[in-house]
């Protein structure tokens, strides 16, 4: 067996030091390139999960956010309902059962110490005639849609 060259360790010969020089580590260590570090597989996944549930969360919100219908004054059918169609101030309205919601055309406030709005809420009474309501919003050109009212996220 061919002895190496003096001054060389037979392990670190052929392995170029990481700037492009070598070094001949001393017999007791000293010279040795520090062990190289591996970043663990765990951490990278840990990222990556972390990562997923904050995109999780923000569609999340944001979902919520964007599904929530806009808020409607409820209001009375009788006198402001029927006023309102009255003065021509009701532009559409969708309706379920006796639920009544729909959009004014200039907005308003009700009560007083709310904000104006252009969207609205009530109730038809069960004994309204409801013909009459139908000739009254079809002579002031209310539209009325053929959907249910909003009902948020189910």
């Amino acid at each position: 067996m061919t002895e190496p060259p003096r001054g060389r360790h037979p392990a670190h010969r052929d392995r170029p030091h990481p700037r492009g020089w070598r070094v001949d580590p001393a017999p007791d260590g000293r010279g040795t390139p520090p062990p190289q570090k591996h970043a663990s597989p765990w951490r990278s996944l840990v990222w990556f999960v972390v990562f997923l549930l904050t995109l999780l969360t923000v569609n999340t919100y944001l979902a919520s956010r964007i599904q929530q219908p806009e808020e409607r004054v409820r209001i009375p059918y009788s006198p402001v309902f029927l006023d309102e169609v009255e003065a021509g101030n009701v532009k559409s309205i969708s309706s379920q059962q006796a639920t009544v919601q729909g959009d004014f055309r200039e907005p308003v406030t009700y009560p007083s110490s709310t904000e104006p709005t252009h969207l609205f809420v009530t109730e038809v009474p069960a004994f309204a005639d409801t013909e009459e309501l139908s000739d009254l919003l079809r002579e002031k050109g209310v539209a009325v849609n053929a959907k249910p009212p909003d009902e948020g996220r189910r």
